[in-house]
């Protein structure tokens, strides 16, 4: 079992961090939230919003660009492990993750 009673994951909007987040916290045996879902439970108004209205631009790839190179130092100062999710086989970078997690937290045999 991991040590970590929690694992977050924090990145842009479209990273995949949703779809990541469910396949590690099943294999890790954690309880998986959705910080949006959370959100949006606690503020009605959001819910109704279903057009993700940071992302209305003429050239939606340019304000994702643009939005990850502003965040991009605040990702990388509150990260403990990176991931490269530019590949859209969320398979590879699952395997990533779990090895990452496994040498970060000193774990043998617990990687799938």
């Amino acid at each position: 079992m991991n040590p970590a009673p929690n694992l977050f994951l924090v990145g842009p909007m479209g990273a995949g961090k949703t779809t990541l987040g469910k396949r590690l916290a099943e294999h890790f045996h954690l309880q998986f939230l959705d910080l949006d879902d959370e959100i949006e439970q606690q503020l009605a108004r959001l819910a109704r919003d279903r057009k993700r209205p940071l992302l209305q631009a003429p050239d939606r790839r340019e304000r994702l660009t643009t939005m990850a190179e502003l965040r991009g130092p605040l990702y990388e100062a509150t990260a403990d492990l990176r991931l490269d999710a530019d590949s859209n086989q969320i398979q590879r970078v699952f395997e990533c993750a779990i090895a990452q997690l496994a040498t970060h937290w000193r774990l043998t045999g617990e990687a799938a």
